[in-house]
């Protein structure tokens, strides 16, 4: 029904409010990452994305984006020029919950210019849109979190992290035809269409790997170890002389300890790792007797019940490619650029993942060195 999908709608674009409310003009104006845009543009660049799509592209009535193509069309605008641009805290806030009111209500009354567009069957267009604010609202928590790691405020852990052996509790898969991905109206282009993927007998990990699992690489000289890395990922730990995952620091007694949007906090053993790249990944795995799993065992294996999701987003082996009779919707740019052999698909959600961007068939994709994305490690094996 419409009136679902509005509410769906409703629900991420409070949310996004809710989120920048307590801020200051500051923290929505600057730039928290080199690959993060400042918050406060994530906001206005939603509404903006509303406007294009309902207005523009389904009624062509340009005139309530007038002037923004320039400020919030992301091809338009450098990262670091954006905060620049925006409105002081009150008035952003002011100006986006009317516009989203605003836009609510044409849905709502739902002309018949609207209702009967090919985009509406289903209401696909409602959910797209709430689906790419969910995105931006994961986005504006991570750069939430790095501003707590930029912040720098010492910490002193009062349960240090121990290491420990990779613990390996393997839940085997038997060769043969796998679904894989999905044709139902949350589905994004690079998810469609269903189809079998032959399967090779594989394990997976039932489990993420952990802070403690992962420590034991780092006191295993794991860092420090070529053999462990790949010649691509070797050089990027020397250029960046990487030492620990993303948001971890070091106390004064040298303990190990992490960051998230609260700020700096112990790093709890059994917790899932995260703050880690492709690179680190796979120097993990190769270390622990292990490698990434490709995406379509990722998802078979995660229909299965024993599985534990983990609290990252994990990192697969192969690069995002389009399924057999891929077609690009709703425009060319969504998924197409980046079947180019240099971005790594990421399966599952993070701790950051609005709900409705939780399911088994959602594709994510980074290039191989991005670490901000709070993201992990589950390991595979060959079975033969």
């Amino acid at each position: 029904m419409l009136s679902d999908a509005i509410q769906e709608l409703s629900a991420i674009q409070q949310r996004l409010l809710n989120t920048l409310m307590p801020l200051n003009d500051e923290d929505c104006r600057r730039q928290f990452h080199d690959d993060l845009s400042p918050v406060g543009w994530h906001l206005m660049h939603t509404v903006f994305t509303e406007n294009l799509w309902l207005h523009e592209r389904v009624l062509n009535d340009p005139r309530p984006n007038e002037g923004w193509h320039r400020h919030y069309m992301p091809n338009n605008i450098a990262k670091s020029a954006r905060g620049s641009h925006l409105p002081k805290h009150d008035k952003l806030i002011r100006q986006a919950g009317r516009l989203q009111a605003s836009n609510r209500e044409t849905l709502r009354q739902a002309p018949a210019k609207l209702t009967g567009h090919p985009l509406m069957k289903e209401n696909y267009l409602v959910y797209f849109l709430a689906q790419h604010h969910a995105m931006h609202l994961e986005t504006i928590r991570l750069a939430l979190s790095q501003k707590q790691i930029r912040l720098g405020k010492e910490h002193h852990v009062e349960n240090p992290l121990k290491a420990c052996e990779p613990r390996h509790r393997w839940l085997p898969w038997a060769a043969g035809e796998y679904p894989i991905g999905a044709n139902h109206v949350l589905c994004f282009d690079n998810e469609r269409r269903q189809h079998e993927r032959h399967l090779k007998a594989f394990a997976i990990g039932r489990r993420a790997v952990s802070n403690a699992e992962y420590m034991g690489f780092i006191e295993s000289q794991g860092y420090r170890n070529k053999a462990w890395w790949s010649q691509s990922g070797w050089q990027w730990r020397q250029q960046k002389q990487a030492r620990a995952p993303d948001s971890w620091r070091q106390d004064k007694q040298g303990q190990w300890y992490g960051h998230d949007l609260r700020g700096a906090c112990d790093l709890q053993a059994d917790a899932p790792v995260y703050g880690v790249n492709w690179h680190e990944a796979c120097a993990y795995a190769r270390y622990a007797g292990g490698r990434l799993p490709n995406e379509y065992e990722w998802e078979t294996a995660h229909h299965h019940t024993d599985i534990v999701r983990g609290q990252a987003w994990e990192w697969c082996a192969n690069t995002l490619s389009p399924y057999p009779d891929f077609r690009a919707y709703p425009y060319e740019g969504y998924s197409s650029p980046w079947f180019d052999g240099h971005h790594y698909v990421l399966r599952g959600a993070s701790r950051h993942s609005p709900d409705i961007l939780c399911r088994i068939t959602f594709r994510n994709f980074h290039h191989a060195w991005k670490r901000h994305i709070h993201a992990g490690i589950r390991l595979a094996r060959d079975c033969h």
